[in-house]
């Protein structure tokens, strides 16, 4: 954030930031014809990091850094978490349909942590704070949030990042990161009902298809 140029600049070119615009990451290219330089948007031609990409297929550009995707409705969409939206792409058409807020304005998309229920439609996701969102995919792809399941641990933020659920689509176990714990959700009540140390900062989570094992 801020102000600086020449990091790990391509030859011939300089990259640099807009301080007016936080997420306006930008690296005069090379001169084109009349020598004039131009200016890419990061995402474009233009990772987070600094590194020139170009990308080998289609590209869409979406508000914020992409952290997390999963398939809803029988793979017809996809779901990104971004740390500042949830937006659902069209995947047959490569498109996006729709771009949606955290319910908690102050809250944002976690490092790691989406997944889809056994109906195909509904989505967990993870904030960066202590919130577990669930949501709801149509069948033309809005996507509508139910309430969110509070994850704080002993009233502290805890960083939810992975989250597995169930094949039942019951129970939910989520890596709690600054917590270094597990926490156990009741998706029918929409209650934390035990959490389980783990280590040093777990980030993601996978279940046996029986639901008995979480692997964290």
């Amino acid at each position: 954030q801020g102000s600086y140029f020449n990091h790990r600049a391509p030859v011939g070119g300089a990259v640099g930031v807009d301080p007016s615009d936080a997420n306006s990451l930008v690296a005069p290219v090379t001169p084109d014809a009349a020598g004039d330089w131009t200016l890419d948007r990061a995402g474009v031609s233009l990772a987070v990091n600094a590194h020139g990409i170009k990308p080998a297929g289609k590209t869409i550009s979406i508000p914020g850094r992409p952290m997390s995707m999963a398939l809803a409705r029988d793979g017809k969409f996809l779901v990104v978490k971004s740390d500042s939206r949830v937006i659902v792409i069209a995947a047959g058409e490569f498109r996006a349909v729709g771009e949606y807020k955290f319910p908690d304005n102050s809250d944002g998309g976690s490092m790691h942590g989406i997944a889809v229920g056994a109906d195909g439609a509904t989505v967990y996701i993870t904030g960066k704070q202590k919130s577990l969102y669930t949501g709801r995919v149509d069948e033309q792809g809005a996507l509508v949030f139910g309430p969110a399941i509070d994850l704080a641990i002993n009233g502290r933020k805890s960083n939810p990042l992975g989250v597995a659920v169930t094949p039942d689509s019951r129970t939910a176990v989520v890596a709690l990161a600054l917590a270094g714990r597990a926490a156990i959700v009741d998706l029918e009540s929409g209650k934390m009902i035990a959490s389980v140390p783990v280590g040093v900062c777990p980030y993601g989570v996978v279940v046996s298809r029986d639901g008995k094992t979480a692997f964290v």
